[in-house]
Protein backbone atom coordinates (compact mmCIF):
# COMPACT_ATOMS: atom_id res chain seq x y z
CA UNK A 1 0.00 0.00 0.00
CA UNK A 2 2.31 2.87 -1.41
CA UNK A 3 0.45 5.83 -0.41
CA UNK A 4 2.96 7.78 -3.04
CA UNK A 5 2.36 7.37 -6.82
CA UNK A 6 4.98 6.14 -8.79
CA UNK A 7 5.06 7.35 -12.95
CA UNK A 8 6.23 5.12 -15.30
CA UNK A 9 8.50 5.95 -17.81
CA UNK A 10 8.83 4.79 -21.65
CA UNK A 11 11.22 2.43 -20.71
CA UNK A 12 8.54 0.57 -18.42
CA UNK A 13 7.18 -0.18 -21.79
CA UNK A 14 5.88 -3.58 -22.11
CA UNK A 15 4.20 -6.31 -20.30
CA UNK A 16 3.14 -6.00 -17.05
CA UNK A 17 1.03 -8.91 -15.75
CA UNK A 18 1.23 -11.90 -17.47
CA UNK A 19 -2.10 -13.15 -18.67
CA UNK A 20 -0.65 -16.56 -18.00
CA UNK A 21 -2.19 -16.42 -14.80
CA UNK A 22 -5.49 -16.54 -15.36
CA UNK A 23 -8.34 -15.22 -13.11
CA UNK A 24 -5.25 -14.25 -10.89
CA UNK A 25 -4.15 -11.46 -12.85
CA UNK A 26 -6.97 -9.49 -12.17
CA UNK A 27 -6.23 -9.92 -8.57
CA UNK A 28 -2.41 -8.92 -8.98
CA UNK A 29 -2.97 -5.99 -11.10
CA UNK A 30 -4.68 -4.57 -8.44
CA UNK A 31 -3.72 -5.38 -5.54
CA UNK A 32 -0.17 -6.06 -6.15
CA UNK A 33 0.38 -4.05 -9.27
CA UNK A 34 -1.81 -0.61 -8.70
CA UNK A 35 -2.27 -0.56 -5.33
CA UNK A 36 1.41 -1.63 -3.86
CA UNK A 37 3.48 -0.46 -6.27
CA UNK A 38 2.28 2.54 -8.03
CA UNK A 39 0.02 4.01 -5.45
CA UNK A 40 -3.38 3.18 -6.13
CA UNK A 41 -5.98 4.29 -3.73
CA UNK A 42 -7.55 0.90 -3.60
CA UNK A 43 -10.51 0.87 -0.64
CA UNK A 44 -10.42 -1.36 2.80
CA UNK A 45 -13.45 -3.14 1.49
CA UNK A 46 -12.26 -3.16 -2.32
CA UNK A 47 -8.65 -4.78 -1.44
CA UNK A 48 -10.89 -7.29 0.61
CA UNK A 49 -13.20 -7.98 -2.55
CA UNK A 50 -10.29 -8.74 -4.33
CA UNK A 51 -8.25 -10.48 -2.13
CA UNK A 52 -11.54 -12.87 -1.41
CA UNK A 53 -11.78 -13.45 -5.17
CA UNK A 54 -8.16 -13.94 -5.81
CA UNK A 55 -8.50 -16.98 -2.65
CA UNK A 56 -11.91 -18.57 -4.89
CA UNK A 57 -13.95 -17.24 -2.51
CA UNK A 58 -17.83 -18.10 -5.09
CA UNK A 59 -19.80 -15.49 -3.18
CA UNK A 60 -17.28 -12.63 -4.78
CA UNK A 61 -18.22 -12.26 -8.46
CA UNK A 62 -15.57 -11.44 -11.04
CA UNK A 63 -17.86 -8.44 -12.77
CA UNK A 64 -17.08 -7.05 -9.08
CA UNK A 65 -13.42 -7.53 -9.94
CA UNK A 66 -13.30 -6.38 -13.05
CA UNK A 67 -15.31 -3.19 -12.40
CA UNK A 68 -12.52 -2.51 -9.55
CA UNK A 69 -9.71 -3.71 -11.77
CA UNK A 70 -11.32 -1.17 -14.77
CA UNK A 71 -11.30 1.71 -12.34
CA UNK A 72 -7.52 0.81 -11.20
CA UNK A 73 -6.75 0.28 -14.61
CA UNK A 74 -8.32 4.26 -15.34
CA UNK A 75 -6.01 5.57 -12.42
CA UNK A 76 -3.48 4.25 -13.58
CA UNK A 77 -3.49 5.75 -17.38
CA UNK A 78 -4.76 9.64 -15.68
CA UNK A 79 -1.66 8.94 -13.02
CA UNK A 80 1.04 6.64 -13.77
CA UNK A 81 1.39 6.22 -17.55
CA UNK A 82 3.82 8.44 -19.26
CA UNK A 83 3.04 10.81 -21.86
CA UNK A 84 2.10 9.15 -24.86
CA UNK A 85 1.64 5.83 -23.19
CA UNK A 86 -1.56 3.30 -22.34
CA UNK A 87 -2.04 0.80 -20.14
CA UNK A 88 -4.40 -1.83 -21.50
CA UNK A 89 -4.92 -5.33 -21.53
CA UNK A 90 -4.22 -7.02 -24.86
CA UNK A 91 -4.26 -10.79 -25.59
CA UNK A 92 -5.09 -11.39 -22.00
CA UNK A 93 -1.63 -9.36 -20.96
CA UNK A 94 -1.81 -6.20 -19.01
CA UNK A 95 0.60 -4.22 -20.97
CA UNK A 96 1.99 -0.47 -21.08
CA UNK A 97 2.46 0.47 -24.87
CA UNK A 98 3.46 3.72 -26.87
CA UNK A 99 -0.12 5.08 -28.33
CA UNK A 100 1.44 4.66 -31.80
CA UNK A 101 1.22 1.03 -31.24
CA UNK A 102 -2.48 0.61 -30.16
CA UNK A 103 -4.46 -1.70 -31.61
CA UNK A 104 -7.29 -0.29 -34.14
Amino acid sequence: MSSEIVKATSEDAGCWVDGARGYHALAFMVVNLADHRCGYPLSDEDRETVEKYDAGDEVTSLEEVIEIADEAEAWMNEHVAPEGYTFLWLDGDFVLISDEELPE
